[in-house]
């Protein structure tokens, strides 16, 4: 695994799993999109870097539940 920016808290792969199929997200290919998600540093739209885990959101649409994007809060 490549190395983080930033500590991940403890149990935050499968409270991410937990949270993304809560929300009715497409899980054929967790592993890909979360190894992805936590190694992110800028937004995939705008370019601003992520100062914090908190900042960063996963894009998708609302009808099919497929990925989209990793982006900032503002976008």
């Amino acid at each position: 695994m490549n190395e983080l920016p930033f500590k991940l808290p403890k149990y935050h792969k499968s409270r991410t799993r937990y949270s993304w199929k809560k929300s009715g997200l497409n899980m054929d290919n967790f592993e890909e999109i979360y190894q992805e998600y936590i190694i992110a540093t800028n937004c995939d739209l705008c370019g601003k870097q992520f100062p914090n885990t908190l900042d960063r959101q996963m894009e998708h649409c609302h009808d099919t539940h497929e990925f989209r994007n990793i982006v900032c809060n503002r976008c």
